[in-house]
């Protein structure tokens, strides 16, 4: 990471340019955010699906009086698939967040080049308009 442009180093304009190199970078951060997102989702509603299968399996071997080998067997599987739906919906929580604080700071960065820009242009306008006078008085002379 160039730390130049963060402490002072250099133009508005290459600041700048710098913010928007990070903007692209962190859109390519947020395409890969959101495929992991759209596949533990999917992760997540499966596991939820087999997990709500499972139960239902136990509660109807248990109703028809299963024998305690069966019951503990569902029981087990139904453990296993509660574990993977939650871990699966953990995980959807973390890239819900990671996404949400990488379009943050996106959107801070995209607000920061902005003004650079601005800062760049009033900076080119003001020494144009300082450099016509002296133009015009060395002719002058």
């Amino acid at each position: 990471m160039d730390t130049d442009s963060l402490h002072g180093a250099g133009d508005p304009a290459s600041r700048a340019a710098d913010l928007r190199g990070r903007v692209a970078r962190l859109e390519a951060e947020l395409g890969e955010i959101e495929l992991l997102y759209a596949q533990a989702l999917g992760e997540a509603e499966h596991h939820e699906t087999r997990r709500a299968q499972a139960a239902e399996r136990l509660e109807e071997a248990i109703a028809a009086g299963a024998e305690p080998a069966e019951a503990s067997e569902l029981s087990s599987q139904l453990v296993t698939f509660t574990r993977r739906a939650a871990q699966m919906e953990a995980q959807v929580e973390i890239l819900t967040g990671k996404r949400e604080a990488v379009r943050r700071h996106r959107a801070d960065l995209v607000e920061l080049a902005g003004a650079l820009e601005g800062l760049a242009e009033e900076s080119a306008l003001a020494g144009a308009s300082d450099a016509a006078p002296d133009a015009g008085r060395s002719e002058e002379h």
